[in-house]
């Protein structure tokens, strides 16, 4: 019994994690990009094209997210007709192997977005709370996303750096800005995925309404056929 609930235990963490993956290292690519964008010295065309930048972020995450609720839908249509030892259709082979944690569950997508999260939510505690350069020089590097928009506002608000200053320009107290768009992007991640869950479970219901009619329709065919 301790047995299966560790076992099961274990098989939704790596399933958050697998779901998680694919969404982290679109948005590392997408802050590579922004840290590029950030090294334009036209402050106003640097604000713009970043703001294109978390726009198209947010829609490639969305897209991927729904994907994931979709078919965390299918799998859930798999496990009600394993448990009324029903057949389960030649479509279930083609998304792996069945598994209670694979089940579409409305919570998952804000689990999956902190999942995707949870390296630059580290990386900003230890940056913002040790003051530490080398976590945020990470975390721009890394997970861009979350600090690259708030870096370059923050040179807009302040202005070029004087040439007699010294020390941090942008101080890593800045940091904490970033946890809005964690935010912003679990409340995407939560939102796409109940939309892919919902659009899957009407193309479900639409597929029993049809084969409902199929089946009215043959059954009216064989009595007419009787008579």
């Amino acid at each position: 019994m301790v047995k299966n609930f560790i076992q099961e235990i274990g098989w939704e963490i790596v399933e958050y994690i697998r779901r998680a993956i694919s969404p982290f290292f679109i948005k590392m690519m997408s802050g590579l990009t922004m840290l590029a964008i950030s090294l334009i010295q036209n402050t106003a065309l640097a604000i713009c094209l970043m703001a294109a930048m978390l726009v198209i972020d947010g829609l490639l995450s969305f897209i991927l997210i729904r994907g994931t609720g979709e078919n965390a839908y299918k799998m859930k249509v798999v496990g009600q007709l394993k448990r009324e030892n029903k057949p389960t259709g030649v479509n279930s082979s083609s998304m792996g192997t069945y598994r209670p944690c694979k089940e579409y569950r409305p919570y998952k997508g804000v689990t999956i977005g902190l999942a995707a999260s949870l390296l630059p939510i580290v990386l900003i505690l230890v940056g913002a709370l040790g003051d530490n350069s080398v976590a945020r020089a990470v975390l721009m590097i890394v997970s861009g996303w979350v600090y690259m928009p708030v870096y370059v506002i923050a040179l807009a608000v302040k202005g070029p750096m004087p040439e007699d200053y010294q020390g941090a320009w942008i101080g890593n107290e800045t940091l904490w800005w970033g946890f809005i768009l964690i935010t912003l992007f679990v409340v995407i991640s939560a939102v796409a995925y109940i939309v892919g869950g919902n659009r899957e479970k009407m193309r479900q219901y639409m597929l029993t309404r049809r084969t409902e009619s199929v089946d009215a329709a043959l059954q009216s065919r064989t009595k007419g056929e009787k008579r």
